[in-house]
């Protein structure tokens, strides 16, 4: 096959000669981006244009004894394109993929239209002893796993759980709140190249399959320096940890001098962080308007995803 070099991938490979690899799979002798990969990074390759692939599909090699080989095929790249159709029907494997979330209805849709992606999902769970379980018999390559569980663990300390597990899974973390803060106090942070989504902005395939992706291309490039280590701003709100305490203790209906005691601070210090606050969400001194109900309406806006 010839063509021009163009559409990109990613490939994982034993410490193989790129250029080498591609000759013989496809033919293709033309000067690739590297030349040698390390086994534990992935890093980008080049197919010819006539794949019609893009930069969502991903097609994953590995070496085996020597010899390069399909190890699975992602995103519906059709590999017989590129090797004899015996080797890639014998090898070819969609990505797997746990889908945690606690609400049966969109656990199921969930799985589905992963599935009528092309993406194989090995289980889904409802909580995180399942979910753990699961992880550990499936071996997945990536999780989506819903932020708010109801009581227990949520989405953020089964990935680092997870993590520990398998520090190579990509991990999708699914939320209906734009900063994931929002959901309690003294939450953890999102894990390092984990990807944070929020659910309103998931509206097409494309976009499910979009996060899908860039949670791979999170843990590819972990071991790059220059790359962020959380891949997207999970601090999807300008507000501080402080101002979002604040937001929340209002709401809940408290007194600067109880949110004083629970915040281990002045009475004035408090009024004076939440004139800051009402500052910022641009609420005047009005005498005809409550600045406390408004502050407390935009905190029900926020974890409302509104």
């Amino acid at each position: 096959m010839q063509g021009n070099i163009n559409p990109r991938i990613f490939t994982k490979l034993g410490s193989y000669p790129l250029n080498q690899l591609f000759t013989q799979l496809i033919g293709v002798g033309q000067s690739l981006d590297r030349t040698f990969i390390d086994s534990s990074f992935f890093c980008s390759a080049d197919l010819p244009e006539s794949l019609d692939t893009d930069i969502s599909r991903l097609l994953v090699l590995t070496s085996h004894k020597g010899y390069p080989h399909i190890k699975r095929v992602i995103f519906g790249v059709n590999v017989s394109y590129i090797l004899p159709m015996k080797m890639a029907t014998e090898t070819a494997l969609a990505l797997g993929v746990l889908v945690v979330e606690d609400e049966n209805f969109s656990r199921t849709i969930l799985s589905e239209s992963l599935i009528a992606c092309g993406l194989r999902v090995v289980g889904s769970a409802s909580n995180a002893q399942a979910a753990m379980k699961l992880f550990q018999l499936h071996h997945p390559d990536v999780v989506t796993l819903d932020l708010d569980l109801g009581d227990g663990p949520t989405g953020i300390d089964i990935a680092y759980a997870m993590r520990e597990k398998d520090s190579s899974v990509g991990i999708v973390i699914l939320s209906s709140l734009p900063d994931p803060r929002l959901l309690r106090p003294n939450l953890r942070p999102v894990p390092p190249h984990v990807i944070y989504q929020q659910k309103s902005k998931i509206d097409t395939a494309e976009a499910l399959m979009r996060s899908i992706h860039e949670a791979i291309q999170a843990i590819a490039n972990a071991g790059d320096k220059n790359a962020s280590r959380n891949n997207g701003a999970h601090h999807q709100t300008p507000f501080t940890d402080t101002q979002i305490e604040l937001m929340r203790l209002i709401a809940l209906g408290l007194s600067n001098t109880e949110i004083s005691k629970r915040r281990f601070t002045t009475v004035k210090s408090t009024e004076n962080s939440i004139a800051r606050l009402a500052k910022m969400l641009h609420l005047e001194q009005d005498e005809t308007i409550n600045q406390r109900v408004q502050i407390a309406r935009t905190y029900f806006r926020l974890i409302k995803g509104i």
